[in-house]
């Protein structure tokens, strides 16, 4: 009779243990936090724009010049807008008058009233020196986040350095092709040329009184009935004749290329390959200047020297 009572005592003593760890089981501890299941990640509502994957880094990214205007007291922040910029993109802008650029937030409000590339915020404009309508390079970067940060906050981003003489005489000869508003203060020269001293006198209109000509020596020929048709010097026609039309050249053939610039605006694609010597390509929307092609990259690379000496310094050797 002993030995059951302790076997029993035993048993009841191991079913309150049990008992009370199956309570415990069914409460949550207080003060511990849940953990939410391992998946894809949301990231927080505060991450700076641009922190994550760059939007452009698979598509082209806008490179224009043009002319710029400051918008109205009620455009905020330090941004610039117009009708082909992507919204909440980061992009360099730069007054092609004095080189001074800064980073701005770029907005894909229109800004073809006034018939500018774009429209820069008071705030964007002080800090390049911008108070009219000017001519600028408007660049798309995809900056630090802590300038992402700074921009979004109204407040400047770090300073950019000016632009270099020869990246402003190339830049300025890209703006010439675009057309300016009334309004615009004209873009710089590309370079100041001083006119010669003059070779020849203009000849008066009217002889001045006193002067005295030898008259001719043989009387003009009276008029015919018929005037006859007009007569090609015989010098003339002879050169034409024996001229030959030159040879064309052999197409050019290699497999490296040098790109020097993408653009929105064929017009302005096109008057830049004409400078250069190159040709134009379209890439979907975009057209794309390149020289070329080259047969070995040491004259590829001479090729792309020569842009970067005329103001381009973003030209760049690619390969077929």
């Amino acid at each position: 009779m002993r030995y059951l009572n302790k076997g029993a005592f035993a048993a009841l003593a191991m079913t309150g243990l049990i008992a009370g760890a199956a309570a415990a089981a069914q409460q949550k501890p207080v003060g511990v936090p849940s953990v939410a299941p391992v998946g894809d990640a949301t990231p927080p509502a505060n991450l700076p724009a641009g922190s994550g994957p760059s939007a452009t880094s698979g598509a082209e990214r806008f490179d224009e010049v043009g002319y710029a205007a400051v918008a109205g007291a009620g455009a905020g922040g330090i941004t610039v807008s117009g009708a082909r910029l992507p919204a909440g993109g980061f992009a360099e802008v730069t007054d092609l008058a004095t080189g001074r650029t800064a980073l701005l937030e770029t907005r894909a409000t229109p800004a073809a009233t006034r018939g500018v590339l774009a429209e820069l915020s008071p705030k964007a404009a002080k800090l390049i020196g911008m108070t009219g309508t000017a001519a600028v390079r408007i660049r798309q970067v995809d900056p630090i986040a802590a300038d992402q940060v700074a921009l979004s906050q109204g407040r400047p981003a770090a300073p950019r350095l000016d632009a270099p003489p020869i990246l402003l005489n190339g830049l300025r000869a890209r703006v010439a092709d675009v057309a300016a508003p009334a309004t615009a203060r004209p873009a710089p020269p590309v370079a100041a040329v001083k006119p010669g001293p003059a070779t020849s006198k203009p000849v008066p209109a009217t002889p001045k009184p006193g002067t005295s000509y030898a008259p001719p020596s043989k009387p003009a020929a009276p008029a015919k009935a018929s005037a006859p048709g007009p007569v090609k010097p015989a010098k003339a026609t002879a050169e034409r004749a024996a001229a030959k039309p030159p040879a064309k050249p052999a197409p050019a053939t290699g497999k490296y290329r040098v790109r020097v610039g993408t653009f929105s605006n064929e017009g302005n694609a096109k008057g830049l390959a004409a400078r250069l010597g190159g040709h134009v390509s379209q890439s979907g929307k975009f057209w794309l200047v390149e020289l070329g092609p080259f047969a070995d990259a040491a004259a590829a690379k001479s090729a792309r020297d020569g842009a970067a000496k005329r103001g381009y310094g973003d030209a760049r050797v690619i390969t077929d």
